[in-house]
């Protein structure tokens, strides 16, 4: 490695501490500087202007004022749309898991109240249980359990093995070779 030897006299002065001298702007940076600031005051006001007459509009809106109220509308607007299905949804299954025998959407569907039904927080359906009791009461035909069917009887014989049992592929080609 080469060292490159710099003499003192060869470096120019720089005197670090001292800051450079103020020069004034010209004419013509003055008056750009001028406008600008003239421009930006002007966008400035027009949108103080803009944003008093937001905060005026919201004043003036009728409905809720704070996030709050406001949240709990759209929640109350949600549940209302989502309500009827859940809640038709549930009283289609409700009856065949208490008993009922049929197509619940033309008997036991039609008698549920479901303006009558209310959703709880943890997403079960509150008020069919009760409803689906009372048409149990009213009606108990609908619920009955159909009557069992009487075993089959067949007292006739069955050609095959001794014993009953089925024979297999090789047991059937045997006997056939087998028999006179």
């Amino acid at each position: 490695m080469s060292e490159i030897a710099v003499e003192k006299d060869d470096a120019p002065e720089v005197e670090a501490d001292k800051p450079a001298p103020y020069e004034p702007p010209s004419a013509d940076e003055w008056e750009r500087t001028t406008r600008a600031l003239a421009v930006a005051s002007a966008q400035a006001k027009q949108r103080k202007e803009q944003l008093r007459e937001i905060e005026a509009a919201k004043a003036a809106a009728p409905g809720p004022k704070d996030e709050k109220a406001i949240r709990s509308a759209l929640e109350a607007e949600l549940s209302a749309q989502y309500k009827a299905p859940a809640v038709k949804a549930a009283a289609r299954v409700a009856p065949g898991t208490r008993g009922y025998q049929g197509n619940p959407s033309r008997g036991v569907l039609a008698m549920i109240d479901l303006g009558d039904c209310e959703i709880s927080a943890d997403g079960d359906v509150t008020g069919l249980d009760q409803q689906i009791r009372e048409i149990k009461k009213d009606f108990p035909a609908l619920f009955a359990a159909p009557a069992a069917k009487p075993p089959r009887v067949d007292a006739a014989e069955r050609a095959g093995a001794p014993g009953g049992r089925k024979l297999s592929s090789a047991e059937r080609i045997a006997q056939q070779v087998l028999q006179p």
